[in-house]
């Protein structure tokens, strides 16, 4: 099964799998982010990746948000999420908006889906060329290779009234590219037990080579080490 294929399955259950996430935490960290680097009003804010749009509920109250996701799926769920708010889908490897932002944000680890040094140079090119001056742009990274953890095992699980969700996973390394082979039970009320496989590739790309294709996209580049989850985060200035 492809990711998105996966994706799609698994977006009814997306909320409830990462139910320890405090979005309003993050949030309020981001804002304290835009707050420290902006170099205009940031006004505006284009949430990349936006999944369910869970940041997004607590960041349009001091900016106007549009939320973009490759997935509908998640995006049905963004809009039941957070009303008052544009979702857009659409693909972050060739981002096209006619509209400019003061802030764009890619969280939890999106760009990872970027999956070569190209893909990742055009997605910054792209984030770059829809902020407006003095606009900023947050990117919360995913592992490099000194940071992936090859061979390991994890265990995640959801214990609802009605829904019951067990994630098992594995971890493996092909090339510049992490494999997360993971498998979902999910068990419902009156429904009955659903597996979904579920095996993502995402790029381990070098600190370097990062601040490298930052600066090359026009970016002031700036690198706060291991800020999210154990993930480097990337403050990009667009003077």
């Amino acid at each position: 099964m492809n990711e998105l294929h996966a994706y799609r399955k698994l977006s009814k259950y997306y909320d409830l799998i990462y139910l320890f996430k405090d979005y309003k935490k993050e949030s309020e960290e981001i804002s304290k982010l835009i707050l420290k680097y902006k170099r205009n009003e940031a006004r505006s804010l284009l949430d990349v990746g936006c999944g369910t749009g869970l940041h997004i509920k607590y960041l349009k109250a001091k900016y106007a948000c549009t939320g973009l996701d490759l997935n509908e799926e998640m995006l049905k769920i963004a809009r039941r999420n957070v009303k008052g708010v544009r979702f857009l889908q659409g693909n972050m490897l060739s981002l096209n908006i006619k509209q400019k932002f003061d802030v764009i944000t890619c969280l939890f680890s999106a760009i990872g889906y970027a999956k070569t040094a190209e893909q990742l140079r055009k997605t910054l090119s792209g984030f770059y060329k829809h902020l407006n001056p003095g606009g900023i742009c947050i990117i919360d990274a995913w592992f490099d290779k000194a940071h992936w953890r090859v061979g390991s095992v994890h265990l995640h699980s959801y214990n609802g009234n009605d829904i019951k969700i067990a994630r098992v996973g594995y971890s493996a390394i092909k090339g510049d590219l992490s494999i997360l082979d993971e498998h979902y039970l999910i068990a419902e009320k009156d429904k009955g037990v659903m597996y979904i496989p579920d095996k993502s590739e995402l790029r381990l790309t070098e600190r370097e080579e990062f601040l490298r294709l930052m600066k090359d996209a026009g970016f002031k580049p700036i690198l706060l080490k291991e800020a999210i989850m154990g993930r480097d985060r990337y403050i990009g200035i667009k003077e």
